[in-house]
């Protein structure tokens, strides 16, 4: 760090060697002391010459210290023109002082402004680890304020799992004043996210002007995806690579590079590059790596042969990059390497034919062909592999003739350009070329004039087959027209949404199922189409589906005017096709109300009495093995209630009437439990309540006698009035009971109610 600006001079008299020392070595270059008075000491930087440790420190520190203890303002010079360092003390009076003193504050203030605006992270801890300066560059690099991070440790800003070597480093480095070597670091952001920096600390506690540890980042992020990134690529590459890095045994290889050499990569781990190479071929290899371990090169690219591991040698056209760290050394050679066999096969082909069809590349997916001024014209392999006709075939009528009559003039009209030089060579022409079976095909055709070119000496045309291409793009918008077709009148909910949640596109169903206009609904979040209380289960299910763990998930959907739907829904990811465009999830959703409700009807009818709405009793002996299997921890407790007097209900007023007396007893019960109770009709005049929780006997006594009260009521049958009392037998499991005889000694209990009068509560016996 730079000194301060101001300092007191009664530290430069205490120790005039230290402090020059620490002017010299903190400000690096050429400067100037101006000692204004007995309190304070200016130091300016000037020029840009590097300063060594001085040779004359000493004798210049006993100028400044005699100057300072007489009382004088003086300025105090010292430069490096050569050897050795020169030094001078000259009188200042106090305007030039005073001045000094103001340009020093203005450049202390501009330093500030560099550390504390700079993009770099600059902290300053305390020995004990504690931020007491933070630069904006902190606050930029992890979201939060600077004022949040004072007073913390800096070590609480670490991921845990980097604390110890932190600290152990931190330790070492302020035990012995030592700067603290580059450490990758991962530092906490505000929102509980990491970063990871690279960290260089230095001690500075000594030093007056700082009093603390210094820590420098660089942000790695981006470097990190940046290698991420590169290791994708290289490991899907479909080109061979490797890499090598120097005096490190193996290969790190690609799987083609592998593939190529018809091995493993695991294998080529344990193999020096140069095994790789043919006998007669290593030489150059090591001389190659000679030069670009010297500098001379830094990317070379060469032909070599190579060896498989079962013998066969093949031709390669290798290409080796040194890659250099910040150092200069050099961290690793990036290899690449193609098969190039057959091309230098054909290339000794092409060799030895006439020279104008060295401008022919015979091994081109596309027709090349030259026309010539007399009307011939010359044709690759590629015409008679693509369009059937035999090597050599003539056309009567030229090659035009081989054109769709509808094309025919666009490309005597573009030939013409081509002569005359008006048609750029990068401006394709698509016509349609009739094959030998009198079928046409698409064909993207450029011309180039090398009339001029004694080895060509005509018009160069080369032609590719896009026929594919052309049928795949109208295989494409016919798609697309099926599918808009198939959205438009789907019976299903299909929706397109961006991976931020807003809808982009629903069909008319979806719009019809949410009761909202097409406008209303895109550019809105899905979610808020979903159910509130099913919205976290239907997010976290479409991520499982998106990562292909679920097949389908069901939750409700809320249309504006507040109906309920329940929904059958799939989603799937579409990524992008072409460059530019973004994926998207595509959704389908079947609305599947009816079989909801119809499920909710069959496992209504199936735990709940038809007559009551009460559960029957296959429900609640259910409910009650249930809670038996824990019963240890939740003591349980039956009610049995047996109707006194309602056979003569039935006989007096008929069963409608006793069907009637029977569902508002079922009401009344229900009404006088516990909403945590559950209540059962086991069929004819016999009801069971099931207390959880029952709490002291006394309770149960209460409930029961509550739940009797309400039953005596009168109630009103048509037009007359009936009434009916309970026998109630009460039973609190105890350890020895099971579902069974819990329900036999409430039963008996409600049985010695009955005869003893009916209309009360017993209990049950142990």
């Amino acid at each position: 760090m730079y000194p301060d600006a101001v300092t007191s001079s009664e530290a430069v008299v205490a120790a005039p060697r230290v402090w020059l020392r620490a002017l010299v070595d903190g400000l690096g270059r050429e400067a100037e002391a101006y000692v204004v008075d007995a309190n304070a000491v200016v130091l300016e930087a000037v020029g840009e010459e590097c300063l060594a440790v001085a040779a004359r420190l000493d004798e210049l520190a006993a100028t400044i210290t005699a100057a300072l203890e007489s009382g004088r303002t003086i300025a105090a010079t010292w430069s490096r023109d050569g050897e050795p360092l020169s030094a001078s003390v000259t009188p200042l009076n106090a305007e030039s002082a005073i001045v000094a003193v103001r340009r020093a504050r203005r450049r202390e203030s501009r330093f500030g402004a560099i550390i504390e605006r700079a993009s770099e992270i600059v902290i300053v801890t305390d020995g004990g680890g504690h931020v007491i300066y933070a630069n904006d560059g902190t606050a930029a690099a992890l979201d939060c304020a600077t004022e949040s991070v004072l007073g913390c440790s800096i070590f609480d800003l670490l991921h845990p799992d980097d604390v110890r070597g932190a600290l152990e480093s931190f330790a070492a480095r302020v035990a012995d004043a030592a700067p603290m070597g580059a450490l990758e670091l991962r530092f906490r952001r505000a929102d509980g996210g990491f970063r990871v920096l690279e960290i260089i600390a230095t001690n500075l506690l000594a030093d007056a002007a700082v009093g603390g540890v210094v820590w420098h980042a660089r942000d790695l992020s981006e470097r990190r995806e940046a290698q991420q990134r590169f290791r994708q690529l290289f490991e899907r590459s479909p080109v061979a690579q490797a890499i090598v890095r120097p005096n490190v045994p193996g290969l790190i290889a690609n799987a083609t590079f592998a593939d190529l050499f018809g091995t493993t990569r695991a294998a080529l781990a344990t193999l020096d590059a140069s095994e790789l190479a043919h006998a007669d071929d290593r030489h150059s290899l090591h001389d190659d790596y000679v030069r670009l371990h010297a500098g001379e090169v830094s990317h070379i690219m060469t032909d070599r042969r190579y060896v498989r591991v079962d013998g066969e040698s093949f031709d390669g056209r290798v290409s080796v990059s040194a890659l250099r760290g910040d150092d200069g050394g050099i961290e690793f050679f990036l290899i690449t390497l193609e098969d190039v066999t057959a091309e230098k096969r054909a290339a000794e082909a092409v060799a030895s034919s006439e020279a104008r069809f060295r401008a022919l590349v015979d091994n081109s997916p596309d027709i090349v062909a030259i026309m010539y001024p007399d009307g011939e014209w010359e044709a690759s392999d590629q015409a008679t592999r693509l369009l059937g006709y035999a090597n050599g075939f003539e056309l009567p009528g030229g090659v035009l003739s081989l054109v769709h009559p509808e094309d025919v003039s666009r490309a005597a009209e573009a030939l013409q350009d081509v002569l005359a030089e008006v048609r750029a060579a990068a401006d394709p022409l698509e016509l349609r070329l009739r094959a030998a079976d009198g079928s046409y095909r698409d064909f993207e055709c450029v011309g180039r004039n090398l009339g001029h070119d004694a080895d060509v000496g005509g018009v160069v045309i080369t032609a590719r087959d896009v026929t594919q291409r052309k049928r795949s793009e109208h295989a494409l918008r016919a798609a697309e027209e099926r599918f808009r077709i198939a959205f438009e009148h789907s019976p299903v909910v299909i929706s397109l949404v961006k991976l931020d949640g807003t809808i982009i596109d629903i069909n008319p169903s979806g719009c019809a199922l949410l009761g909202a206009e097409y406008d209303a609904v895109v550019g809105t979040a899905a979610e808020l189409a979903v159910h509130p209380d099913d919205r976290q289960h239907a997010m976290d299910a479409t991520v499982r589906q998106l990562a292909g763990e679920e097949e389908r998930v069901e939750f409700r959907m809320l249309s504006t005017n507040g109906e309920v739907r329940w929904v059958l829904s799939h989603a799937s990811l579409v990524p992008a096709r072409r460059e530019g465009d973004e994926p998207y999830v595509l959704t389908l959703q079947a609305d599947i109300s009816a079989r909801k409700e119809l499920e909710a009807q069959l496992q209504r009818q199936a735990t709940r009495d038809a007559l009551t709405d009460l559960l029957n009793r296959h429900a609640v002996m259910e409910h009650l093995t249930h809670l038996f299997a824990r019963r240890v921890r939740e003591p349980v407790a039956v009610m049995f209630a047996d109707l006194d007097r309602f056979k003569a209900v039935n006989d007096t007023f008929g069963h409608a009437a006793g069907d009637e007396t029977l569902r508002v007893v079922a009401d009344r019960i229900r009404g006088a439990v516990r909403s945590e109770d559950s209540c059962a009709r086991l069929g004819g005049d016999e009801f069971v309540v099931v207390c959880e929780h029952p709490g002291a006997v006394d309770d149960v006594l209460r409930l029961a006698g509550r739940v009797r009260d309400r039953i005596a009521l009168p109630i009103a049958v048509g037009d007359t009035t009936v009434s009916v009392d309970a026998s109630i037998g009460v039973a609190v499991a105890s350890p020895g009971d099971d579902v069974a005889s819990l329900l036999l000694r409430a039963d008996a209990a409600a049985y010695r109610a009955k005869h003893a009068g009916g209309g009360r509560a017993e209990l049950a016996f142990d």
